[in-house]
């Protein structure tokens, strides 16, 4: 029983303690399903909404929203997904620096819907 108790105690902590971090970031690929993603990375998202983009108001887009910890820093980190498929993933700023202008826009929108 103390045994039993002890590894409870153990997983808590080590649960409680997991973050998103740049080695998560890192190991994700265009493509990666939903289910890829979240069996990859450490700790799943604190926030999950769809977007709409006016240039293309017939797709749907899911979003991804992490809190990415960086030593004693937190930085918002967004993941992009059309068709259960990753599209593109990064900071909010790094969308708005991709040369395809759907990318932009899909950035653009999902910081109106962000819970910052």
């Amino acid at each position: 029983m103390k045994t039993l108790l002890a590894m409870t105690v153990v997983t808590l902590f080590l649960t409680s303690c997991s973050s998103f971090e740049l080695s998560d970031a890192n190991k994700l690929q265009k493509g990666m399903t939903t289910e890829q993603v979240l069996n990859t990375v450490s700790k799943g998202p604190d926030n999950v909404f769809d977007i709409r983009i006016p240039s293309r108001p017939n797709v749907s887009y899911t979003i991804y929203q992490f809190t990415l910890k960086l030593g004693g820093i937190t930085a918002e980190y967004l993941a992009a997904f059309n068709d259960n498929k990753l599209l593109y993933w990064g900071h909010p700023y790094e969308f708005n620096r991709y040369p395809d202008p759907v990318i932009n826009e899909i950035g653009r929108e999902a910081l109106i819907h962000a819970k910052l």
